[in-house]
């Protein structure tokens, strides 16, 4: 978790020094993991782990090891007095430059880990960061780091090239988290990043993001979609699985290609291995019926 202050925004992780995002933590999680839902518990937790931590760094024997199972960790708790921020009181950040994160045995993980939303974030301009941070005004740090309360989470999936031409059609200007829920709910609801990323963004190429708010742009979406996994969809693995046989073949998120066309030629077409050629067509192929759909609207 990063911590350092610029000026008054800073990393996903410590927007301001109200509230936090302790979603990445522990390193386990069950799939549906909420952490508003289970806030009278955690509370708990984290102010005796805050206390018990405080008292074993200051006591004459000092922190010992304690290795974690991984769903839940005595190192995550408040950061402050007031049981406002929460995080890892192990991180150096916390303890004058010092590492203690080895004590649960997940150091390296900790210390790796960044979620999706965190990268596309610092990815963004300043302008747009604060757009996005605004509509978390008032968040505690558990409706903050809610991937259901809080918005901006599940647009910040979507990538820099979304969230900027959001950020862009509202002039920059703050929207309650309601308010941009609704205005937004196709791309927090209905559409999904991984498999519509690309196409969006192609669209976005031509044409006001106004438009894909609209309702009825999710069945003419949906049309092309189909259209699309019908005619290029893959339905025999073993046709694109490497092997000494096909040396040609490459996972095909390692061509220089967007980082979501290999999401969408992965999850909706099914394609994980391809040769460079057939990424090359596939790729001038979709772009061609895209541009004509746009032509179409």
């Amino acid at each position: 978790m990063a911590y350092a202050y610029k000026g008054n925004y800073t990393t996903l992780c410590q927007p301001d020094s109200e509230k936090t995002c302790f979603f990445c933590c522990p390193p386990l999680r069950p799939y549906d993991y909420d952490p508003v839902r289970n806030r009278v518990e955690l509370q708990t937790t984290f102010h005796r782990n805050r206390k018990n931590f405080l008292k074993n760094k200051y006591s004459s024997t000092g922190l010992s090891l304690c290795p974690i199972n991984g769903w839940d960790c005595w190192g995550l708790g408040y950061l402050d007095e007031e049981g406002k921020r929460v995080g890892c009181l192990l991180h150096p950040s916390q303890n004058n430059g010092i590492d203690y994160r080895y004590l649960v045995g997940y150091e390296g993980k900790c210390a790796r880990e960044i979620c999706l939303e965190a990268i596309t974030f610092e990815a963004l301009n300043e302008e747009t960061k604060k757009f996005y941070l605004d509509l978390t005004m008032g968040m505690d740090s558990f409706t903050y780091s809610s991937r259901k309360e809080n918005p901006i989470f599940p647009v910040l999936l979507w990538g820099k090239i979304v969230c900027e031409k959001i950020a862009e059609n509202e002039c920059f200007q703050k929207l309650y988290p309601d308010q941009f829920k609704e205005l937004y709910s196709n791309f927090i609801y209905y559409l999904s990043y991984k498999t519509d990323g690309y196409l969006i963004e192609k669209m976005l190429e031509k044409v006001n993001i106004t438009y894909i708010k609209k309702t009825d742009f999710l069945y003419y979406f949906k049309e092309l979609k189909e259209e699309l996994v019908q005619k290029y969809r893959v339905n025999d693995p073993s046709s694109t699985i490497l092997s000494k046989e096909n040396p040609s073949y490459r996972p095909v998120h390692l061509f220089k290609i967007p980082f979501s066309f290999s999401r969408f030629l992965k999850f909706s077409l099914n394609i994980w291995n391809a040769t460079e050629k057939k990424v090359d067509r596939l790729k001038k192929e979709i772009d061609d019926k895209i541009r004509r759909f746009i032509s179409s609207l």
